[in-house]
């Protein structure tokens, strides 16, 4: 499976919602998640890893995806 083929339907930018990214920011490792990334665009997956570094300045999290 060609990776770069995944993406290229989509949109160059992606409006979101920062509430509904920020929650997933407080999601436990190997919970599955599903998200809106627009209006017609749903995300579903499960928590990879949740990291914090720099006194919670920097966050991240890794989803993996199910659909």
């Amino acid at each position: 499976m060609n990776r770069l083929s995944l993406f290229q339907n989509l949109p160059d930018k992606i409006n979101c919602r920062i509430e509904d990214l920020s929650a997933l920011l407080e999601s436990e490792i190997g919970k599955p998640v599903s998200f809106s990334l627009a209006n017609n665009l749903s995300f579903q997956g499960v928590v990879s890893s949740v990291a914090s570094k720099f006194d919670n300045t920097l966050l991240s999290v890794v989803i993996r995806s199910t659909n």
